[in-house]
């Protein structure tokens, strides 16, 4: 079953850190969610046949979101790393369509500023029209990852430390 992968801002710190709301449907499986440490932004992750179906489990728990989109799962091709709660950050990006060229040169580059961070890549959810990017890395400061995007000129909306919910 696809990725769906929907993104929602809160103006006042989300409450339901026990998961007693999450958006959930018959055909609509919550794998899990990131949310910042000052619970004001959550990125969930779901399996569903589409966007609509993740829509009305929203509209359905009266949820709001900012978008919903299809995606899929990068892994880095040179080993994998375990999520380190503690260490848990987020980069959240929007970007012209991505080539593959383009991501394959930036991957070079970016892995090897993240070594010299103590930055592990986890893995990195594209949307299907390959525009939206949220990564998952560990990384013991999110000014570190700031900087190495920085000083690479790769763009970025935020950097965050994030708390691993999950059904």
């Amino acid at each position: 079953m696809p990725l769906v992968i929907a993104e929602a801002s809160y103006a006042h710190p989300w409450q339901d850190v026990d998961n007693q709301h999450q958006p959930r449907g018959d055909d609509v499986q919550w794998l899990y969610s990131l949310l910042t440490k000052n619970y004001k932004r959550q990125i969930y992750v779901f399996e569903a046949p589409d966007t609509d179906a993740v829509q009305a489990c929203f509209r359905q728990a009266n949820a709001s979101f900012d978008r919903i989109w299809l995606g899929s799962k990068i892994r880095p091709n040179y080993g994998s790393f375990q999520r380190n709660e503690s260490l848990l950050k987020v980069i959240e990006g929007t970007y012209p369509p991505i080539t593959q060229e383009f991501w394959d040169a930036a991957n070079v580059r970016s892995l090897d500023c993240y070594k010299n961070r103590d930055v592990e890549w986890i893995h990195t959810f594209m949307s299907s029209d390959r525009t939206r990017l949220i990564c998952e890395v560990n990384a013991p400061d999110a000014e570190g990852i700031r900087e190495t995007y920085r000083r690479l000129n790769f763009p970025f909306e935020r950097v965050w430390s994030a708390q691993f919910l999950k059904p």
